[in-house]
């Protein structure tokens, strides 16, 4: 330890010391980066699925609306054709 002290550090332990702490911080931030485009694609699919539902609800709205509709055509031309007894 104490020659340690009187020599100082080597340039070449300090140099291998940054360059496993580089390695380590670029590792972690591709590693972070391959992981948050995996989940900005599972988020635009779930935005276009949410999207198609959305308009499949309308359409079944509109269809429920029209079937509605013609249902109420139907029992008061029935109700003008059929006379009550």
């Amino acid at each position: 330890m104490i020659r340690f002290l009187k020599n100082g550090i080597s340039h070449r332990i300090v140099h291998l010391w940054l360059v496993m702490i580089i390695l380590i911080f670029s590792g972690t931030v591709v590693f972070a980066s391959f992981r948050l485009t995996d989940t900005f694609l599972d988020i635009t699919a779930a935005a276009r699925q949410n999207s198609e539902l959305q308009k499949a609800a309308h359409e079944l709205m509109n269809a429920s609306d029209y079937l509605t509709g013609q249902v109420m055509i139907f029992c008061l031309q029935a109700s003008i054709l059929i006379p009550r007894t």
